[in-house]
This record gives structure tokens, sequence and C-alpha cells, in this order.
């Protein structure tokens, strides 16, 4: 007497990516390495996740001002700032850069609006 278990594909391909994606945070690939010589505002701001990550963010806001000055109006490189400088304990400069975000963006206000709040608590 045989039995079989039906597993359904997508079940499969989840399990595998799942095993995929601990890998790599296991085993996080090197910043400089995946982005040697960034030259876009979207290049950096990948390597700056890579730095902010890897709890370097330092280099993650280098990355960020570098992002900054090829896209000033993305507000991704205002909130990755502002996360940033969260991370670092500069509360003040975290509201700044959120604030930016926050003008040149009308869809998601009571979000960003909440990450300024949180920062303010952290100023009392």
């Amino acid at each position: 007497m045989r039995f079989y278990i039906k597993i359904p594909a997508y079940l499969i391909i989840t399990v595998f990516i799942g095993f995929m994606g601990l890998s790599q945070t296991l085993n996080p690939p090197q910043p400089e390495a995946m982005y040697s010589n960034p030259e876009t505002a979207e290049a950096f701001l990948q390597r700056g996740e890579r730095y902010a990550d890897r709890q370097e963010y330092e280099q993650a806001l280098a990355d960020y001002t570098q992002a900054e000055q090829l896209a000033p109006t993305d507000r991704t490189v205002y909130l990755k700032k502002g996360a940033a400088f969260s991370a670092l304990n500069q509360p003040e400069a975290a509201i700044e850069q959120y604030e930016k975000a926050k003008a040149l963006s009308d869809h998601d206000g009571e979000l960003v609006q909440y990450l300024i709040d949180q920062e303010r608590q952290k100023l009392q």
C-alpha cells in the first residue's frame, strides 16, 4: 500500500525562496562588491541599503547623500536618510529628512507623520 502526498508547486517554490533568502541573510554580500562603481541614484540607494542592513549607517548616509544629489525629488532618498539618522540616534536630523519626504508626497503623509512623531518622542 502506497501513500502519496500531493504538495502544490507554489509551496515548494515558497520554501525554496525562503531558504535562499535565509542563506543570503546569514552571509550577505559586501556592498562594495555588489555596487563597486554606482552611477545612478538607484544604485547608490541600493548600496546604501546594504550598508544599513549591516548597521554601517555612516556609509549608508554617504550613499544616500550621493543619491540625493542625483535625484533631489525622490522621497525615498529622504525616508532612507531619515531612517539612518534615526538609527544613529540623531532625531533632529531624522525629522528634517522626514519633513522633506513628506513635502514631496501627499499619498503617504500619515505614515511619514508617524515617523516624525516617533523622532519627536525621542527628543522629550
